[in-house]
């Protein structure tokens, strides 16, 4: 249900990669305060983008479509939809259902748009419009749904020197801990561990890593050290289920115990070949870092390098932290001076 007192985003994407990273961190963690969920939204906005890259079969718009021209027009230049337009039939999502699944999807749909080279595209009952203008469109269209959307506070900036700190941190997270992205901690410790098993097996006698592998692997390193691993994706085999439970914190503490006593030199680090040990363990202490930085314990010290863009982001981290609860919103009408 909506929320009245809520004030929406105020949201405006000027291409692509704007709509993208917003929708990459809302996918991190977000809550919803319109009437439809972040997978709801992802499926209609995806719906739409897809039903406007069917070629029309004449680019030129009848006299009855061209006389709606001017409505987009007006959305486009205003950045804003004429309140109370219902959505078009077909156009509103299931209620249950649906899943994460959406997000890629709709990212994949967002740069079919961008990426596509046919001059025109359809727009429903508008019928054809270049395809300039189709874009400029679903950026307006993705504004106006995603602003119903509030980020999760961003994640806690983590450094471990070691793998003990990384089992202290994970023993902590379990007394008690709120989520601010999508994992739980057991669905969190179940992805450390299958990427964590990749590293776990010895090389092959006589194994070498090929150039290729060896620029992969540091690029990887450096990357996630620096808090840029978002860049890749988790392989489908190392997405953990929803339904993951105790078994899998006691199997990623296990790994970790095992990559700490590993007898051997060398490791070798699935797709990025052999490595030294060290690699192995610099690369899944940043990757730890990462992911349990989106869980926060009951009771946790102040958070260090935690920034705010707007006062909204600070309302949502105070309540997710149980310390306020909003309960009104003030909106100036003035500023007086002298």
């Amino acid at each position: 249900m909506a929320d009245a007192k809520f004030k929406p985003r105020t949201l405006k994407f000027k291409s692509e990669a704007e709509l993208l990273d917003d929708v990459r961190r809302l996918r991190r963690g977000c809550r919803s305060h319109g009437n439809w969920s972040f997978p709801q939204i992802a499926w209609h906005l995806r719906n739409g983008m897809e039903a406007s890259l069917a070629a029309p079969a004449n680019s030129e718009p009848t006299a009855e479509q061209k006389a709606m021209h001017p409505v987009i027009d007006e959305i486009i230049n205003t950045g804003a939809f004429p309140p109370g337009l219902p959505p078009p039939p077909g156009m509103i999502p299931p209620n249950a259902g649906l899943t994460d699944a959406e997000t890629d999807a709709l990212i994949a749909a967002i740069e079919k748009l961008f990426a596509t080279d046919q001059s025109h595209g359809s727009l429903g009952r508008v019928g054809p419009l270049p395809i300039d203008k189709i874009r400029a469109f679903h950026l307006v269209h993705a504004a106006n749904h995603l602003s119903y959307l509030m980020p999760a506070p961003p994640p806690r900036a983590l450094k471990f020197d070691n793998l003990d700190q990384v089992v202290a941190e994970v023993e902590k997270l379990r007394k008690g801990y709120r989520k601010t992205g999508v994992w739980t901690l057991a669905q969190t410790c179940g992805h450390l561990a299958a990427v964590m098993e990749f590293s776990l097996t010895p090389p092959p006698p006589g194994a070498v890593a090929t150039p290729e592998q060896t620029a992969r692997r540091q690029d990887f390193i450096k990357s996630i050290q620096a808090g840029r691993s978002g860049k890749f994706s988790a392989p489908p085999t190392t997405v953990p289920s929803p339904d993951a439970g105790d078994d899998q914190i006691e199997r990623f503490l296990a790994d970790i115990k095992t990559l700490k006593e590993f007898p051997h030199k060398e490791v070798m680090m699935g797709p990025l070949g052999p490595a030294p040990v060290g690699d192995a363990i610099a690369a899944h202490l940043a990757h730890a870092a990462h992911h349990l930085g989106f869980l926060l314990p009951s009771e946790f010290a102040p958070r260090e390098n935690l920034t705010f863009s707007n006062i909204d982001e600070v309302i949502a981290a105070t309540e997710l932290a149980g310390i306020s609860k909003p309960v009104v919103r003030f909106t100036p009408i003035g500023n007086v001076k002298g």
